[in-house]
Parts: structure tokens; C-alpha cells; sequence
């Protein structure tokens, strides 16, 4: 049971789950555990079923079996703004959206304000574009090394391309 002072939990799941229903827990352990990821922001869920083909979007709470069940998303720390956490379990309250009618492309646009370099410094600017990662700030190279990638491309290309600018360097 969520306290009276905490944000509403959302979740992007599967469709078809039902109130009472236990969240799916993700695929990607955390700390050696299966956890069910959830963010406080509504578009941010919205953004994820987009990502994962149009799943659904609900109010979850977690269940708290052990009294330790928070977890930050090494994905999305606190400081990107995504206000992700990660929890044992939890049940879904409700339904919010049965099915998410989101682009992949408007839910990358939406998520691309969140992705954050290891030293916590933006991974796109706010047209869409790659920013230069630590590394290759390091090396002397900027963003304009990046810009062919486009705006809004998925995070593994930048990682990717950041990465081999900086072994040619």
C-alpha cells in the first residue's frame, strides 16, 4: 500500500492484466533480483508500452513482503527527471490505458530528454541530437561528431558511435 505522501506509481506491462493482478516482473534483473520497474510520470510509462509495441499502461502499488523494495533504475537515476524506481513486486489498482497509441518514434522523442552519460550530463540536446559523451569531451571531440546520426536515434547507436570516435581519436 502506497503512503498518503507518495506519487501514484505507473507501470507499462503486457495488455489484458486486471486490478489485483500481479505485475510482470521485468526480464532484465537488478541486483541479482526480477524486479517490476514503474516511474511516477504517466507519459514516461506511456513512452515504454510505445517502445515495447503498444502495451498497456497501469496504476500499480507495491507489495512490500520484505521491507526492503526500492530500488533505484541504474537506467533512469533520480536525476534524469524519468522518475523511474524499481520494486519486488507489485499489483496492479488499475487500468489506466488498454492499449498505448504512441509512435516508437514520438515515445523515443519523449524518453530522449531522459537518457543521461554516466556523468549525469544529457544524452541528446533539445532538438533530438546526440551530445558528446564524457569521453569524447575528453578527447577534444564535440557533438558535431554525432550530428549525421540524426536527431532521436536510439541510445545504442550513440553509445556505439561515441565509442568509436573515441578509439580513432
Amino acid at each position: 500500500m502506497i503512503a498518503p505522501d507518495e506519487p501514484l506509481w505507473f507501470r507499462a506491462d503486457k495488455a489484458g492484466l486486471q486490478p489485483g493482478n500481479l505485475a510482470t516482473h521485468s526480464e532484465r534483473p537488478l541486483n541479482g533480483r526480477l524486479v517490476v520497474y514503474a516511474t511516477s510520470r504517466l507519459e514516461v510509462a506511456r513512452a515504454f508500452a510505445a517502445q515495447r509495441g503498444g502495451g498497456s499502461v497501469y496504476q500499480i502499488d507495491p507489495i512490500d513482503p520484505t521491507g526492503v523494495f526500492r530500488y533505484d533504475d541504474p537506467d533512469y537515476p533520480p536525476s534524469s527527471g524519468a522518475g523511474c524506481i524499481a520494486f519486488d513486486d507489485a499489483s496492479i489498482v488499475r487500468v489506466v490505458e488498454a492499449r498505448v497509441d504512441m509512435t516508437r518514434d514520438a515515445a523515443w522523442q519523449l524518453m530522449s530528454r531522459h537518457f543521461l552519460w554516466p556523468d549525469q550530463t544529457r544524452m541528446y540536446d533539445d532538438e533530438g541530437y546526440p551530445t558528446a559523451s564524457p569521453q569524447m569531451r575528453a578527447a577534444g571531440i564535440d557533438a558535431s561528431a554525432l550530428r549525421h546520426l540524426g536527431p532521436y536515434c536510439e541510445p545504442g547507436a550513440v553509445c556505439t558511435a561515441a565509442t568509436n570516435l573515441c578509439r580513432c581519436a
